[in-house]
């Protein structure tokens, strides 16, 4: 149980660091952009769990 709250940082964390691994002329573009993906979901993810904790 202790691991739930940490997927919403980690999610956000995921997603900022694809957000920057998109801006510029980086050869790793396409990976960052398939990064944002999980980074998104996993945010999503523990944004439903968060809710559903509160509404209990």
């Amino acid at each position: 149980m202790s691991e739930i709250p940490m997927r919403r940082p980690l999610g956000l964390v995921g997603l900022a660091l694809a957000i920057v691994g998109c801006v510029g002329h980086r050869r790793g573009k396409p990976l960052a952009v398939i990064g944002v993906v999980p980074s998104v979901l996993v945010t999503l993810f523990g944004l439903a769990i968060l809710v559903n904790m509160a509404t209990r």
